[in-house]
């Protein structure tokens, strides 16, 4: 083994997190030669992944970060990358409705014409100022049937599936959506907590002079190389080795000690940048380690039509499916009416997701009978004609979605005791709090803000 190479700070992962942290930490101050990535694989990004092929730009991963975030661009600013904006049609969405697409509410006054909720379960939206807070955790599926009653369990089964790619009836409220459950337990609803939550930003913003803007954000951006374009800017601006999977971190007096199966690293701080899932492959500080948390696996498909293949042209954003709807995908998302540049001119560009925790034996389903089944979904959802001509398949089969469920507690619980004990470890990542890039970005930033400041 060769000798010990040092570094102020080592940063284990090469994913959104430990690129973020990464830039931010050199823009606040840090030199580059003072930090230093190791990455497990030939290439950064984690499950961010995109592919240009017959001029249609596919994703692995996210379509895009969320545009009313300043930190997604932030993001773009450190990476010298000009972010493009989503389309106007991102604003409507469809849920499968008795085997149709209907628009789902953008707003109080839609919502009440909608045929998504039943009469009575509008009704009962409308007292769930009034229920009872309960403390103890629950599932989704019963803190949202508690407080806003069982009509409205459809669209958050679409939803779920839709973003955890997960069952809303074994994810954990309070994992999986913090910010509902801190509602009820802070203000003992989610509405006065979602008003009281709206109030408080525009106070802030008024104490700090931000006015706001008229021209309203995006809901997603991305770059013109798809979002490897954001990930491939952010990683050449830092120091990474890879193929350099880390098998242990142990501390030696002040310094922390990185081993791999061919270099051995030292570093004053750690930041072990895999996840939850990823950090248990680790021996860290020859603690005891916990079992892996339960994974969601999702195979995206990418077809693409010639317009003329549709009875009518695609509009909007995409559809998601709730579970008793009976269909084969998950969702599709209408990536040419996001983003033009995703497809050639004169087709259409639709992104399928199969398989998720509702029906995991899809995702590994073979080619033919894959396809087969999709397209007689679009044919009755969206009114398409023949087959496509442009297929790719992107099978997330080794890495997927950590599934918080009841019990995640315990992998909290674990995190915050060991970077307790170990000053100067901080463990990060998709799976111990967040798992969408924007959560696991402002986490990043969060970080750097509390390394730099003390």
């Amino acid at each position: 083994m060769s000798k010990e190479k040092k570094y102020k700070i080592v940063i284990v992962g090469s994913g959104i997190s430990g690129l973020t942290i990464a830039n931010e930490l050199i823009a606040s101050g840090y030199e580059k030669k003072d930090i230093l990535v190791l990455e497990s694989e030939n290439r950064h990004g984690g499950l961010i992944n995109s592919l240009k092929k017959d001029g249609y730009l596919c994703e692995q991963g996210p379509e895009g970060l969320r545009g009313n975030s300043d930190n997604s661009y932030r993001l773009f600013e450190l990476a010298d990358k000009v972010p493009i904006e989503v389309s106007d049609e991102s604003k409507v969405r469809y849920l499968v409705h008795k085997g149709k697409l209907k628009k789902v509410p953008s707003g109080p006054i839609s919502a009440i014409t909608s045929p998504l909720i039943p009469f009575f379960g509008k009704l009962r939206i409308f007292r769930e100022p009034f229920v009872k807070k309960k403390l103890e955790n629950e599932t989704i599926e019963q803190f949202m049937k508690r407080r806003l009653g069982k009509g409205i369990l459809p669209i958050i089964d679409a939803f779920v599936s839709g973003i955890h790619g997960g069952d809303h009836t074994n994810l954990s409220i309070e994992h999986a959506f913090t910010t509902l459950k801190e509602y009820e337990r802070s203000k003992g609803s989610i509405i006065r907590g979602a008003l009281s939550s709206s109030k408080a930003k525009k106070k802030a913003n008024k104490e700090k002079g931000i006015k706001k803007s008229k021209k309203k954000k995006p809901f997603l951006i991305t770059s013109d190389a798809g979002m490897n374009g954001l990930i491939d800017g952010l990683a050449n601006k830092v120091n990474i080795e890879y193929s350099e999977p880390v098998t242990a971190v142990e501390k030696e007096g002040d310094k922390f000690v990185i081993s791999t199966k061919s270099a051995t690293y030292s570093a004053s701080k750690v930041i072990v940048a895999t996840g939850v899932n990823g950090t248990q492959s680790i021996s860290i500080m020859n603690e005891t380690k916990l079992e892996k948390v339960l994974e969601s696996y999702v195979t995206i498909v990418s077809l693409g039509f010639d317009e003329s293949a549709f009875e009518k042209p695609i509009e909007g954003y995409g559809f998601l499916s709730p579970s008793k709807e009976n269909t084969f995908v998950m969702g599709v998302l209408f990536t040419s009416r996001l983003f033009a540049e995703h497809a050639p001119k004169g087709k259409v560009h639709l992104r399928c997701f199969i398989g998720g925790a509702r029906h995991p034996e899809r995702a590994s389903m073979a080619e033919e009978q894959l396809i087969s089944n999709i397209l007689s979904d679009l044919q009755t959802l969206v009114k398409v004609n023949g087959n496509p001509d442009f297929v790719q398949i992107m099978r997330n089969t080794e890495i997927g979605i950590p599934q918080m469920q009841l019990g995640h507690e315990k992998y909290v619980n674990w995190k915050n005791e060991m970077e307790s004990k170990h000053e100067g470890l901080y463990l990060m990542g998709v799976g111990w709090n967040e798992i969408s890039c924007s959560g696991l970005i402002n986490e990043a930033m969060d970080l750097v803000e509390k390394l730099t400041t003390n």
